[in-house]
């Protein structure tokens, strides 16, 4: 069933993640104070890699790498947007690179801490290194799954985010909306496409994953064996978004439990930003800042699955794509020329006008802390008081009575 919750969330989405036709201006009287940014990292190759390119020496080699295309993606991000806005426009960040200044948080995946470096690479002006390694230069903190309930929260460090995804998928609800993708693919495209690949007898879930790979691979600028025309590039980006419904609109605690933690440390700096001691009054920050000095730039290297959610903790978004590679959701903190604080947050992706979605424009400090902490107490329903995430984690989810809703609405606009 459509609720009215779950359209009053799409039509606020709607008023609030609007194109911006012009890049966002730098005002000059008014002073930044501290920005975040959360990206998703660059290309990388598919989880299964297909013998599809003219020369079998340029086919991927390693699932989920980055690839040279992923570190272009970053070093351009860095160089052409954040060097430009914040260390030339608004002369935020200094010339040179100082790890008191700027603290970068990866998880353990080679994609994100390259991806991260590369970014790096472009905003200071410095080369990427040769052979997809890392610049040593900088300083990353680097988050293993089995204590990231910030970035990258999984089912071996949450019993219970486990449970809901597991849930979700074996829904009718999921099964449904999944059956009418696939007879449409089936119909429309995948006889092309076993034809293209010379993969006759391919089911429909190999034909998904070959279209994963092909998604990769053009992002990554392969030479396959065959042309792909605008057609089935429609159909082939279409088909890495067919689980945005199960992933992050199914249930609600498929956002809540991801964003829980980033939305706790966005109340915390806004206290630090009214004078509070970063050291001991932003523990969910702390948990992994070990620093001596509170950063002014706080860039985490995450995934699809991480910038989604934290979307929308802000604003519910209304997007039928999952977060694209080398999107960034960028926050910031400034005062304006009378002394008060304002929030700014938007998303820079390829896809909108001018490469931003405006969430926030103006909003005042506290409205924010308001609204943060609204999502919070919305976050912690149906728990015990007082608990908090890694006590959520440990509490089994049932899916008894349950029905997710919104999918006949995600299913007809899904193509």
């Amino acid at each position: 069933m459509f609720s009215v919750a779950f359209a009053i969330a799409l039509i606020t989405a709607t008023a609030l993640a609007k194109p911006n036709k012009e890049r966002i201006a730098v005002n000059h009287v008014e002073s930044t104070k501290l920005v975040i940014e959360v990206s998703r990292h660059g290309a990388r190759t598919s989880e299964n890699i297909y013998p599809l390119t003219v020369d079998p020496a340029d086919n991927f080699q390693v699932a989920y790498d980055l690839t040279q295309a992923g570190v272009d993606m970053h070093n351009d991000l860095g160089k052409n947007y954040v060097r430009q806005r914040y260390l030339i426009d608004k002369q935020f960040l200094s010339s040179e690179y100082d790890p008191n200044e700027v603290y970068v948080q990866t998880t353990d995946r080679q994609r994100t801490i390259l991806s991260a470096t590369s970014q790096l690479d472009g905003i200071y002006d410095r080369p990427t290194p040769a052979d997809l390694q890392p610049d040593s230069l900088f300083v990353l903190d680097n988050v293993p799954d089995s204590i990231n309930y910030l970035t990258h929260l999984n089912s071996g460090v949450c019993k219970r985010f486990g449970q809901v995804h597991d849930a979700v998928y074996a829904s009718s609800e999921h099964t449904k909306s999944q059956d009418y993708v696939r007879a449409s693919y089936e119909e429309h495209f995948l006889p092309r496409l076993r034809e293209l690949t010379e993969m006759p007898t391919a089911s429909v879930s190999e034909m998904f994953s070959v279209m994963d790979y092909l998604y990769w691979a053009k992002l990554s600028n392969l030479d396959l064996k065959f042309d792909l025309t605008e057609d089935d590039m429609k159909w082939i980006n279409a088909s890495v978004n067919s689980y945005v419904w199960a992933d992050h609109f199914s249930d609600k605690e498929m956002w809540t439990l991801l964003s829980y933690e980033f939305m706790q440390q966005l109340v915390e700096f806004t206290h630090v930003l009214e004078g509070a001691d970063w050291k001991t009054d932003a523990p969910y920050f702390t948990e992994y800042f070990d620093g001596s000095v509170f950063p002014k730039f706080i860039f985490y290297s995450a995934h699809s699955e991480t910038v989604y959610p934290y979307l929308q903790s802000l604003v519910y978004p209304l997007m039928m794509k999952d977060a694209q590679p080398a999107t960034a959701l960028f926050i910031e903190f400034y005062e304006s020329w009378n002394g008060s604080m304002f929030v700014r947050a938007y998303y820079n992706m390829a896809e909108a006008q001018d490469g931003e979605y405006v969430l926030y424009e103006e909003m005042p400090l506290l409205v924010f802390r308001e609204t943060m902490n609204k999502r919070i107490t919305e976050s912690s329903e149906g728990f015990p008081e007082g608990t908090g995430l890694e006590e959520w984690c440990n509490i089994d989810y049932s899916a008894e009575g349950k029905e997710y809703e919104g999918w006949r609405w995600w299913e007809t606009n899904f193509f």
